[in-house]
């Protein structure tokens, strides 16, 4: 759904993290090891994978803007190199009883002009990006903070009423709507990040450009050409600015795949974004110490739009569901070890149990012969098919994709039309769509390790799902897990969700992903993790 990757990671964005899938290949790499000169100067050159709208952080909401944006920010949590999460300008922070308040004491930090960042920065950040007129998409993050929803939709008028108070410089007190247990990891994203209110206030969206913008990460905005390079050098005035090796981060917005592989080769990047194309198992096979590869808490998978006259029918999404051969589709499309999905939220989450389809395990040959079935059940046979749009984001990898389902839902009398949409165009459409569309790619990468992170994305309330999708009982089920403090029980009711959510058939899970890239042999520091997150703080240069 329009979600960070819409980055999954995935292609990056949509309006969720979703990754950008690169279409050109890695096939025409070869064997070897490249350092780019400017290595041996304390530099990186790491690629966006596309090209950057904005520079004000709280506009962010792809999975390729997330390394930039902890680059230049850092808010009350963050993560270290493993994604686990720990304490950022927080030193230490404390739950109420009831879970509806938490008290962040911060650490003496400054800003890059050297000015202190106090709790009134994070009280300013959080109103501001709230702002409706300013229509961040990231702010969803912060819903679960009192008044942050209704203040963000224009219900209510009054910034003062979000539930954020700068208790004192070094106090922050944040009282929530209901208890979220999942709170602490919500400030690690770059919706939380806080802003120089100060010079904000003086130049509005102006302060995100070079010699203007003022943060507090590891790293300083210098220097931003449109199209071009966005260069970063270290601020000494970050925190942990002992800890940080590289002098400068050169950030370059590569649209095409095949492009940033022939920088690579040549050592004018040492950093390629995670991708998935034609190449990649040559890739893993030629270049070893090059090749990257970390599982992502990510699901590639499509909706169904429930607000077309299609797809409505529960026995024609189940068939379709049924005659997806999955495992044809992520050894033979995609050959880099994705595993197959046949739920919404992906492994990798502790303690939880995810439901999976119930036909998951049934030979594929079965699962076709019931899907027949229920197609003549539907009224559809071998003198009467079922046409279908399938709508996509411009990709070869998703035109691939489409293609080979075109060809599985064959067996059961449907007959796909593919319809392919520009990047950044498709996730506008599909979140304007109200679903009515009959299939469309989807995509979400986890920017906090909880199940409701992918669940809410289907909750319906009172303005709907950008789906179509509607079930009162599990909007009322996820309404029982936000009010249970008990992790266990928790997970238990987000799983009977997830479980409604398979069984109406409101999606069609493909594969939880797999991100890919290649990095330069002589940078260390580049650890796995869930997140795909690889801020340049952690990294350095092995001379």
């Amino acid at each position: 759904m329009i979600s960070f990757l819409h980055n999954a990671i995935a292609g990056s964005t949509q309006k969720n993290r979703s990754i950008s899938l690169a279409s050109a290949g890695f096939s025409v790499l070869i064997m070897g090891t490249f350092l780019n000169p400017a290595l041996a100067a304390g530099t990186i050159n790491r690629d966006l994978s596309l090209e950057l709208r904005t520079l004000d952080v709280q506009k962010f909401h792809l999975l390729a803007e997330e390394d930039l944006g902890h680059d230049l920010f850092e808010g009350l949590m963050t993560r270290d190199k493993d994604g686990i999460l720990k304490p950022g300008v927080a030193k230490e922070w404390k739950a109420s009883d009831d879970g509806k308040t938490y008290t962040f004491t911060l650490n003496d930090t400054k800003w890059s002009n050297g000015d202190p960042l106090t709790a009134k920065d994070f009280v300013f950040a959080f109103r501001r990006i709230l702002e409706p007129s300013l229509g961040a998409e990231y702010a969803t993050l912060l819903y679960p903070i009192a008044n942050a929803k209704s203040y963000n939709k224009g219900e209510t008028k009054d910034a003062s009423a979000i539930g954020v108070k700068a208790v004192d410089d070094h106090t922050l007190e944040i009282t929530l709507a209901s208890p979220t247990p999942y709170f602490p990891d919500l400030m690690a994203n770059t919706a939380a990040f806080p802003l120089h209110a100060a010079s904000v206030e003086k130049l509005g969206s102006g302060y995100a450009s070079p010699g203007k913008m003022i943060s507090n990460g590891a790293f300083m905005l210098e220097s931003s050409e449109p199209h071009g390079k966005i260069v970063l050098k270290k601020n000494p005035e970050f925190s942990d600015a002992s800890a940080v090796s590289l002098d400068s981060v050169i950030y370059n917005q590569i649209l095409d795949g095949g492009t940033a592989v022939r920088l690579f080769r040549a050592g004018e990047l040492d950093i390629t974004p995670g991708s998935k194309s034609d190449g990649n198992a040559l890739a893993v096979k030629e270049m070893p110490d090059s090749v990257r590869v970390e599982v992502i808490m990510g699901t590639e998978y499509y909706d169904f739009g429930l607000n077309g006259d299609k797809v409505k029918d529960p026995d024609v999404r189940r068939a379709i569901n049924m005659a997806i051969d999955r495992a044809a589709l992520t050894e033979d499309i995609l050959g880099t070890n994705e595993v197959n999905a046949y739920g919404l939220v992906p492994p990798g989450i502790d303690g939880y149990k995810a439901p999976q389809m119930d036909f998951s395990d049934k030979p594929l040959m079965q699962r076709v012969e019931e899907a027949q079935k229920l197609m003549q059940k539907a009224g559809f046979g071998p003198d009467k098919h079922l046409k279908l749009d399938v709508s996509f984001n411009s990709s070869d990898l998703h035109q691939r994709t489409a293609v080979a389902l075109s060809d599985m839902l064959k067996d059961v009398w449907i007959d796909l039309s593919p319809v392919n949409r520009d990047g950044s165009a498709y996730w506008e459409w599909l979140g304007s769509a109200k679903g009515k569309f009959d299939l469309a790619r989807d995509s979400w990468i986890a920017n906090f390790p909880d199940p409701v992170n992918f669940l809410n994305l289907y909750y319906a309330g009172k303005d709907g799902s950008t789906t179509g999708y509607s079930n009162a009982e599990y909007d009322k089920t996820l309404d029982a897990a936000a009010l249970e403090l008990d992790k266990t029980k928790r997970f238990a009711l987000l799983a009977d969700a997830e479980k409604m959510l398979l069984t109406d058939g409101a999606i069609v899970p493909l594969y939880y992903y797999n991100s890919i890239r290649l990095v330069n042999p002589k940078i260390t520091g580049w650890n796995k993790n869930g997140f795909a997150l690889h801020p340049s703080r952690y990294l350095a240069v092995d001379r």
